[in-house]
């Protein structure tokens, strides 16, 4: 998400939900042996269960079977509890029904806590309870306080559930007549602070429970100036936390955790525009009763207190001056408790247009819910299955934005004007011998001169843009570039020494990549830039399932042999007597027996070195090869890959094959030096289509394989060699045993963009920059799971 600009949002995660449905809740697991998301949705009633956020996977679970038949005024509201060991949950607040659910397990339980001991069933629900929920009261609910013991309490109720996951007891306390709950929070598994509210009179009971199970209930005294819009509460180090609209935040120190008198402080609201000052038809005070206060609030480790914010009340001021205020759905407001601060963030609008404005106000009064993700992280959900990571610890911010600039910040050292040289500006009379040049020792930019070595638009030396040397030379100016009619007036003989120059400095870097001692420093530069991605590519590869057809006697076909088995059959008239020997695909999730084949085909051409300080293709493409080189690395028994290039010099130039893979990080960087090297020195020209062509001929006569791979990594300047996407699309699909695919890593402008719209479904991507690849990767992989 960081790609193109900075923002505290690190990551996003599209559910694939209907238009009309609707996000009611989400849970995750911080636990990182078992990192899991899973989201409820109401229309129609559904759980999404992300077993891993670092992989693109998916799981649904209908849940409506196990709920009261939905007709009429019936809007359920999901609300879910994490309790551990994969087990979450679920509880339909309109109708108070509980669900014990284990996505990772997909089953599901009603649970039943009129016994002391919840009952499990997993019968499920029927029409028996559609009298029941056909004209329902909505003021008539029931809650479930999510914590290690979950509370239930119907509103405006004198009783609470305590339900144990533990041993699944159920504990209900009677409260008596005159308490109306209202909100209940707890303090510890036995002490709970409960809001109740009669004839628009509030008033906070504190309900303790002793050793032997007894329950007291102590009617609370306070002040007059005591905040009455408590609704949530949390525990920080020594200080507890409330919610409250009035106030940016309610501190105090020792009650209720003690019952000895200590201070209390309020930071109090003031009286400001907001952002929108038009409220909602549908965002009513009586529609937002029901809103659940747990999925406002959270707090985060050092004391960063988050709640979610709908527009019409957040203060003029949160709205950034470059973002509009039509793409903001709401905001979180952040409360540093330790350094007294308060910022906003702006959380962008929902993917679809909700049709259910009253049904989504009784859920979130922003359109998305919130939860903590591990210690620092948040996640959001709005209403159409967007789900976000966000970044909001002031250090690690800054942190991650100091790390940002340097890898796409736009202050980088590297950028720099590209200027085009006229007809008028060439001379043929400075042509000369091809030589390397002069180095100047204070790197002065040099234009149009054949003097010195890594000057630009010159004559005979090494460089940019000039012509008649003998290898390109970057030394970092901006790059003054002859005109192609310029190039093409050098006479034969300058070009055929240029190349001898070029051929001859290019054996001695080899042999000097070779001898040179393994630098450390260079090597983790670079797989820093890549160790996510390659970590995630590992999970990618080690899920991989096998594809290899197996040719197998196929029963009940309409022709073919006649089946021994079948006499009677045939002779009562049936058709399908008959077997054939056909591919049949193995079952879903079969181990693979052989390994999957790759060919990975590099652009390592003159025009990736040419064109690195654009826009970075050359060092876009290096870091691809290190990322698919670790990830691949002691895979073999899944994966056996070639890396190839391909230049001006010809079709194919093996940096590494399946036999001989980099078995350490000194090969691993030397393939990476060799790739710099031979796109320095290597004639202009193009073979990407005869490239493409070979590797694809190559592995089709492979046989003892599960699936052949063939991946071109490649610029998209491809029209500058005449060369037309059908000509691409053409040998892309030319085997049909092979698998073959092109990924664009570098572009002038929309070229690949047009490529990969002019090229067939699912056969060209677009990267811009390394950390799409697990994820094009994980496309090509599972393409021919469709096929």
């Amino acid at each position: 998400m960081r790609s193109t600009f900075f923002s505290e949002q690190e990551q996003m995660w599209q559910l694939p939900i209907l238009d009309v449905n609707i996000c009611s809740d989400m849970v995750a697991s911080s636990d990182p042996d078992d990192p899991f998301i899973c989201v409820s949705t109401v229309n129609p009633p559904l759980l999404y269960h992300i077993p891993d956020p670092n992989l693109p996977h998916v799981n649904e679970m209908d849940v409506s079977a196990y709920l009261p038949y939905s007709v009429g005024n019936f809007k359920p509201r999901l609300k879910m509890c994490n309790i551990g060991n994969g087990n979450i949950l679920v509880h339909e607040e309109n109708s108070d029904t509980l669900l014990l659910t284990n996505p990772g397990m997909r089953s599901i339980d009603v649970v039943h806590m009129n016994n002391e001991v919840a009952m499990l069933s997993s019968v499920k629900k029927g029409l028996r309870n559609v009298k029941s929920q056909f004209g329902q009261d909505n003021k008539k609910f029931t809650r479930m306080v999510a914590g290690t013991k979950p509370v239930f309490y119907a509103n405006g109720g004198n009783a609470l559930r305590v339900l144990d996951p533990n041993n699944m007891e159920v504990q209900k306390l009677q409260l008596s007549e005159n308490v109306a709950i209202e909100s209940v929070m707890p303090i510890t598994d036995s002490r709970y602070l409960i809001k109740s509210v009669r004839d628009k009179q509030f008033t906070y009971y504190l309900l303790e429970q002793n050793e032997t199970s007894a329950a007291v209930l102590r009617q609370v005294d306070l002040s007059a100036e005591f905040p009455n819009d408590l609704v949530n509460s949390i525990k920080e180090a020594d200080a507890r936390f409330f919610q409250s609209d009035q106030h940016y935040v309610v501190k105090t120190d020792m009650f209720p955790d003690s019952l000895i008198e200590g201070s209390i402080l309020a930071s109090k609201r003031g009286n400001t525009a907001m952002v929108d000052s038009r409220r909602p038809f549908y965002a009513s005070t009586e529609a937002h009763k029901s809103v659940h206060p747990q999925k406002e609030f959270c707090m985060l480790e050092g004391g960063l207190l988050v709640r979610s914010l709908p527009n019409y009340s957040t203060p003029q001021d949160a709205l950034p001056k470059n973002v509009s205020l039509a793409s903001v759905g709401g905001f979180l407001e952040m409360v540093d408790t330790k350094n007294n601060t308060v910022q906003y963030v702006p959380v962008p609008l929902p993917k679809y247009r909700t049709y259910h404005h009253t049904w989504v106000s009784s859920v979130s009064r922003a359109p998305f819910v919130v939860a903590p993700f591990g210690k620092q992280g948040l996640l959001t959900c709005d209403t159409s299955g967007g789900i976000r990571k966000w970044e909001l610890h002031e250090g690690a911010v800054a942190k991650s934005y100091g790390d940002w600039q340097r890898m796409f910040g736009e202050e980088d050292p590297n950028l720099r004007v590209e200027v085009e040289k006229g007809q008028d500006d060439f001379d043929l009379s400075k042509l000369d011998s091809p030589k390397i040049g002069e180095f100047d020792p204070d790197n002065t930019p040099h234009v149009g001169g054949n003097t010195w070595a890594g000057g630009t638009g010159g004559y005979n030396t090494a460089g940019l843009g000039g012509i008649g040397g003998p290898f390109r030379l970057d030394a970092g100016h901006d790059v003054h570039q002859m005109s192609q009619s310029a190039k093409d007036q050098v006479p034969e003989h300058i070009l055929k020494k240029a190349r001898e120059v070029a051929k001859a400095e290019y054996k001695k870097k080899l042999k000097e990549i070779d001898m040179s001692e393994y630098d450390s420093d260079a090597y983790n530069q670079l797989y820093k830039k890549v160790e996510k991605q390659a970590t995630v590519l590992k999970n990618v590869i080690d899920s991989l399932e096998a594809q290899e057809k197996e040719r197998q006697w196929v029963k009940h076909q309409m022709s073919g042999d006649f089946d021994d088995g079948k006499l009677i059959e045939g002779m009562t008239g049936e058709k399908a007597i008959y077997r054939r020997r056909l591919d049949v695909p193995p079952e879903p999730g079969s181990e693979q027996r052989k390994p999957k084949r790759l060919r990975l085909c590099f652009d390592v051409s003159g025009s990736m070195y040419r064109f690195n300080g654009y826009d970075n293709r050359l060092q876009k493409s290096m870091e691809t090869a290190l990322l698919a080189m670790e990830a691949l690395n002691n895979k073999k028994e899944k994966i056996q890959y070639d890396l190839v290039g391909h230049s001006g010099d010809g079709p194919e130039y093996t940096f590494a094959y399946r036999d001989h893979p980099p078995k350490n990080e000194k090969e691993r960087l030397d393939i990476l030096k060799k790739m710099l090297a031979h796109s320095q020195y290597c004639n202009s020209g193009d073979y990407t289509l005869e490239a493409l062509d070979q590797a694809i001929r190559v592995l089709a006569k492979e046989t003892d394989v599960d699936e052949r791979f063939v991946i071109a990594i490649s610029d998209a300047n491809l029209d500058r060699y005449g060369i037309r996407p059908k000509d691409v699309a053409r040998i892309l699909e030319s085997d049909e045993t092979v698998n073959a695919f092109i990924i664009f890593i570098g572009s002038l402008g929309e070229q690949a963009q047009k490529l990969q719209r002019a090229l067939p479904p699912g056969k060209a991507f677009v990267a811009q920059d390394t950390s799409q690849v697990p994820q094009i990767m994980q496309s090509i992989f599972s393409s021919t799971l469709i096929k």
